[in-house]
């Protein structure tokens, strides 16, 4: 498995990805927003791609606000063909390593459905709230957060260090520049 950037030629997979996963985990209508995101992603939003070999198997983003000292997870998925086989964990881990890289970020957030939050559960993440049909009717959005304590920043050190060789070359790079964005400022 390889973390890789998104690039706009990804674009028809990971909407394949999305329609695989709708429904339950994603309303239909949603596709349009998901749509539109990707085609908007550049920093402070960076998205990315999960390659087994050479397919793509799961995709999902990340941004970042200065002011909140804060990042957040965004449109996470896992081909419904390749649930279940620690993807998303690689994914939501790559992108948590990828935020401790800028010091100055203390809380991860992210919305998800009443279908996967108890994954995000697993992965540390606390519930903040729920807005019943958040996403969409019969679709709840369940907010969750998560902190980046010395001990998690710890844990996700020691998991960049096991799969260094998992991040792609543009992964990296992206790497990089987070770095430098948090030195600047």
């Amino acid at each position: 498995m390889k973390l890789c950037k998104y690039s706009p030629a990804d674009e028809s997979v990971c909407l394949n990805i999305f329609d695989s996963n709708s429904p339950p985990f994603f309303a239909f209508q949603e596709r349009e927003r998901f749509a539109d995101y990707l085609k908007a992603a550049s920093p402070p939003f960076y998205y990315f791609v999960v390659r087994e070999v050479e397919t793509i198997v799961a995709c999902g983003g990340m941004n970042f606000d200065a002011r909140e000292r804060s990042a957040k997870l965004r449109w996470d998925m896992v081909s419904k063909d390749f649930h279940r086989q620690g993807i998303g964990t690689f994914l939501v881990m790559g992108r948590l390593y990828l935020i401790c890289q800028r010091p100055g970020v203390q809380t991860v957030s992210l919305g998800t459905s009443q279908y996967a939050y108890r994954f995000y559960e697993k992965m540390g993440f606390s519930m903040d709230a729920i807005r019943k049909d958040g996403l969409a009717p019969g679709l709840d959005e369940y907010l969750m957060g998560l902190e980046l304590d010395e001990n998690m920043r710890e844990k996700m050190d020691r998991f960049g260090k096991e799969k260094e060789n998992a991040w792609d070359a543009v992964y990296l790079s992206c790497a990089n520049r987070v770095r430098r964005t948090a030195l600047s400022g």
